[in-house]
């Protein structure tokens, strides 16, 4: 059997399914205002991971340039060492120089004498 419908429950049920509308169109704003910087926030990270990507490959070949060039030092340092160790001691140095004082050369024939010779011939 068919009720009797009362028109207060009809416009009460009626404010009730508006206000609930409203309140899904708030919620559909919201939703969407979300996502929206979501993705804002996505595309922001996503060139934020790009550039710090470059940096990164970046700062591994300045890394690599730095080891190469590390390596090349230790070689000149190695090249220069052995050549220090071929090169005359100290000692050898002071023997060649007393030799030198015991010979005497700067007593063998002084400046005059090299003039008077060279103007003779």
């Amino acid at each position: 059997m068919a009720g009797i419908v009362d028109n207060k429950e009809v416009l009460e049920l009626s404010g009730y399914l508006k206000t609930m509308d409203s309140r899904m169109d708030n919620l559909k704003h919201s939703s969407d205002a979300i996502a929206n910087d979501l993705e804002k926030g996505n595309t922001a990270l996503s060139i934020k991971k790009k550039a710090l990507a470059r940096d990164l490959e970046s700062v591994k070949n300045d890394m690599s340039q730095i080891k190469q060039d590390v390596r090349t030092l230790q070689k000149v340092i190695l090249q220069l060492i052995a050549q220090l160790k071929s090169s005359v001691k100290s000692e050898e140095l002071e023997r060649f120089n007393k030799r030198i004082d015991l010979w005497g050369p700067e007593n063998l024939i002084n400046r005059n004498e090299l003039d008077k010779i060279s103007n003779e011939l």
